[in-house]
């Protein structure tokens, strides 16, 4: 499918630029690939995208005003990326799911993609299913995401 959507000659003529998100890196195979020519940006490296990736500190303050919401305990609650160029950026699904239902809760975990996840957390690399575990007891754990090591 992406290789007749980006490699086909029709594309050109109306596609310049294509923005895919999800929480899964893509799979590249080979020089060959049709995903050869995308540039990622992820979670922990997003670059000039960084305000994209979730809703800024900015847009949060004006939902909370908008809807009568605590701001205070939605950072609390959804603030899970800090990017020095822009701060804290929110997770969109979980601040709208706070907001629609009045109520704070875990909204990530309700999503296919954590299902996902679920396999890597079995797997354990470099302790991370502890990491998880002491996370949910409301401990701090450092993560250096560059080198896939526990600081």
């Amino acid at each position: 499918m992406l290789r007749g959507l980006f490699k086909g000659t029709p594309s050109g003529a109306f596609l310049q630029l294509a923005y895919i998100t999800g929480i899964l890196p893509i799979k590249k195979y080979g020089t060959q690939s049709a995903l050869n020519n995308f540039r990622e940006h992820t979670m922990a490296n997003p670059r000039q995208m960084a305000e994209y990736v979730g809703f800024t500190e900015t847009e949060v303050k004006a939902l909370c005003k908008g809807h009568n919401m605590p701001f205070k305990e939605i950072k609390k609650w959804y603030d899970g990326y800090f990017f020095e160029r822009i701060g804290y950026v929110y997770s969109p699904n979980s601040v709208i799911e706070a907001v629609d239902s009045r109520e704070f809760g875990n909204y990530w975990s309700g999503i296919e993609a954590y299902e996902s996840l679920m396999a890597y957390i079995a797997i354990d690399f470099d302790g991370l299913r502890q990491l998880i575990i002491d996370m949910l007891g409301s401990l701090r754990c450092r993560i250096d995401v560059g080198f896939s090591k526990v600081i």
